[in-house]
């Protein structure tokens, strides 16, 4: 029977919301994961004060289900961010993420979003995350702020000047005067960070004590390239403890605040911190002045206008302010929708929707009013890509029978693969076409260990169960017959780009330009095109208005070295055999034997031609005087004899020759 196993590979391309089939499926697979580890009990469910958020004060840490391998278990290797090699991480690594040496689980940072807790994130991100997880609170939920922010103008040369805004500081008031939420103190309840406006190289902090406001001035956007100074965010000033300040007015304490900052002239002295690439030390090659780092002549806080921002503020709750107000919370049960946990770790997820006609196309591989909508459970596509992935990828367990060929009749047994294509009778519609499968390809691998702990069994793949929302092994014939058992023309109709979608892998072997014969028989060469046009693209992007030169330049100049490397010098310096083979051979059947006696020869004719001269001058007086024999005889014999017995050396230095160019190519 002749067989041929076909390479079928499929584009990524990009799908609802920038997001591929595969990274839907493997988010539906972590949102299930998060259920699944909350209602397992992972939550200490102890009391949160003041926002603070740790793994030990959250968690059971110690909890079968945290800690133990096999709590969730993932679609193998598959999907942003997922190079887990067995298949499954613990509620921990789910939460927290996990990176070695050999696998990787950071699907959300992979995605543009953030792979652990927020430990040391704002107050905001704390309180997101918090409630998230089902925890609620009354605290503060009629709050009062008063916000302030800093006026500054920057006065060029001329006397024009242009006047800047920092984003605002705020300090919680009772009864118009500066008071503590709680207790005596001012503590991360009572100080929060508004950033309504916000200026590129001043603003205004929290000091880590929550009893201080800072000016921090940045001017890494002043950075001219990578080889110069990078200079980073440098605290300039401090302001006085607001503890001085309780039963104040806040205006009394921003008074002073700005005032200090005008007449110490903070600004118009201010110095970033810098460093060049690549050294530690963030203080070696410090800015010029602010106002020189500017262009301007001079850079004035005005301390009357940046009190005049200054303004009270409610803070209640439902207000975006008061989401920055730490706070306490007491656990409030399982949380009731768990979009919320998932929008924290990944702000671009788009929440599931369902779609109000039952049956069609949409809602039944979407469901919802538009492809950007996802379902909760798994859809027909996210399903095939999976499956497709796993019996190609994994297994690499497809193959077609060309003794047979492909027909529109389901074979009534054997292993078979379904194929969409267009009909050879009617080019307006399509049809489904049955591969016979070779069963010796499709069970290739099932005595092979495929996923990394052998307690997974052998033949066994991770991958979506055929009609369960789940993720289990399943062996090679069963991710073939969950292929065939999909719509197929109902998953084309959806996505076009799905690798069964446009010809058999018969069609391609008879016309490779055939329509989707690239998804389906894609070779290297194309994957190497595609990552030459993704390097120019990328090149074009930051080359600035040369790129259209610089770029095809640049790529054409490499392209002819590595050319010319690779036919050329790259021969010259390959290692063939080991010193200990060549130095074994010490006769006409080692080449390098037979080089070295040729110059050894025609050494020896030389020394014997030599001896003779030295003898005929000690014997006529005519050459060499009796002082010059005397000198050279000696050196004549010790070099005869080096000579001589110089294979060893000879060899050592060949093989050491090979070993700095095979270590250079």
């Amino acid at each position: 029977i002749l067989t041929s196993v076909v390479n079928i590979n499929f584009s990524e391309d990009v799908h609802a919301e920038a997001l591929s089939p595969k990274d839907t499926l493997l988010l539906k697979v972590l949102k299930a994961g998060f259920k699944k580890c909350i209602e397992g009990g992972v939550l200490s469910q102890n009391k949160i004060k003041d926002s603070d958020v740790k793994e030990g004060n959250l968690f059971n840490i110690n909890m079968p289900i945290y800690v133990n391998d096999k709590s969730v278990l993932l679609p193998l290797k598959y999907g942003s961010g997922n190079t887990v090699k067995d298949g499954d991480i613990s509620c921990k690594q789910l939460f927290t993420g996990y990176s070695d040496s050999n696998n990787s689980f950071n699907t959300f940072s992979a995605l543009g979003g953030k792979n652990n807790i927020p430990s040391y994130g704002s107050v905001a991100e704390k309180n997101s995350f918090i409630e998230a997880l089902g925890y609620t609170t009354e605290d503060r939920k009629d709050a009062q702020l008063y916000c302030a922010a800093l006026n500054y103008t920057a006065t060029e040369a001329v006397g024009t000047g242009n006047t800047r805004t920092t984003n605002s500081i705020c300090v919680n008031v009772v009864d118009g005067k500066i008071k503590p939420s709680q207790g005596k103190k001012i503590t991360s309840s009572d100080v929060v960070i508004k950033n309504t406006n916000s200026d590129e190289y001043i603003s205004l902090s929290i000091d880590p004590s929550y009893k201080k406001f800072k000016v921090t001035m940045d001017l890494s956007k002043l950075t001219k390239d990578a080889s110069s100074c990078q200079f980073t965010s440098t605290d300039i000033f401090t302001s006085e403890n607001l503890d001085k300040y309780i039963g104040q007015t806040p205006q009394t304490f921003f008074s002073k605040f700005f005032d200090d900052i005008e007449t110490k002239q903070i600004l118009n002295k201010a110095i970033s911190h810098g460093h060049y690439a690549g050294q530690i030390d963030s203080a070696n090659c410090p800015s010029k002045p602010f106002p020189k780092e500017l262009g301007v002549s001079s850079v004035v806080t005005n301390s009357t206008g940046s009190i005049d921002t200054g303004s009270k503020v409610n803070a209640g709750a439902g207000t975006e302010l008061n989401n920055s107000i730490a706070k306490d919370y007491i656990y409030g049960g399982f949380p009731k929708n768990y979009d919320k946990l998932m929008k924290y770790y990944l702000p671009s997820y788009p929440a599931p929707s369902a779609g109000n006609t039952p049956g069609s196309l949409d809602y039944e591989l979407y469901g919802g009013s538009s492809s950007a909508a996802q379902t909760s459970g798994f859809t027909a596509v996210e399903r095939a890509y999976n499956w497709y992935y796993v019996l190609h990828d994994v297994f690499n367990a497809i193959s077609v029978d060309e003794s047979v060929g492909c027909s529109t009749s389901r074979p009534s047994n054997g292993a078979y693969l379904q194929y969409l294509k267009q009909s050879e009778s009617d080019p307006n519609k399509t049809e489904v076409q049955y591969c016979p499968m070779n069963e010796s390809v499709l069970g290739l691998k099932a005595n092979d260990i495929l996923m990394d702990k052998s307690t997974n069994g052998k033949g066994v793949v991770n991958a979506a169960d055929r009609i369960s929302d789940t993720i289990k092994p399943q062996t090679a014939r069963e991710i073939l017959d969950n292929l065939n058992s999909i719509s197929l023309a109902s998953v084309c109709a959806a996505d076009s780009s799905f690798a069964l979608c446009k010809a058999t892998p018969i069609d391609c072997k008879s016309d490779p330009n055939k329509e989707g014969c690239k998804e389906l028989a894609g070779d290297n060469a194309s994957e190497e095109e595609d990552g030459a046009k993704g390097e120019m693209s990328a090149c074009f992007q930051n080359a600035g208005a040369l790129g259209w030169m610089i770029c095809p330049l640049m790529y054409t100049l490499r392209d002819a070295v590595q050319g010319i490397f690779n036919e050329f010098v790259e021969p010259l310096i390959r290692v063939d055999k080991s010193i200990v083979t060549n130095l074994a051979q010490n006769n006409d059947s080692s080449a390098m034997y037979k080089a070295w006696s040729l110059f050894r020869n025609m050494a020896n004719i030389i020394f014997v031609i030599a001896l003779l001269f030295v003898i005929f001058s000690q014997v006529t007086g005519f050459g060499i005087d009796n002082y010059g024999i005397k000198r050279l005889l000696p050196k004549l014999i010790v070099t005869a004899i080096i000579v001589n017995f110089s294979y060893f050396i000879c060899g050592i230095v060949v093989d050491l020759s090979n070993l700095i160019g095979n270590s250079v190519r």
